[in-house]
């Protein structure tokens, strides 16, 4: 198994593991779907983790309320 293929079967791993434990089961295809979904927003916030400084607080971005809100 080539390095490429031992990435892409990790990064399969960890996003069947990341479903398990939202108590999720994903079939192949969906991992298949999603695994460059998930490399393209692990780098975009490496990307952004590197152009930000360790003051900034980046985390506040996910504390505004995000989809429908009830009252």
């Amino acid at each position: 198994m080539g390095e490429r293929s031992r990435a892409a079967a990790s990064l399969r791993q960890h996003l069947a593991d990341l479903a398990g434990r939202a108590g999720v089961t994903l079939t192949e295809q969906e991992l298949a779907d999603l695994a460059p979904v998930y490399r393209a927003y692990r780098d975009g916030l490496e990307r952004l983790g590197q152009s930000l400084s360790l003051d900034d607080e980046p985390a506040v971005i996910f504390e505004r309320p995000v989809g429908r809100q009830t009252p």
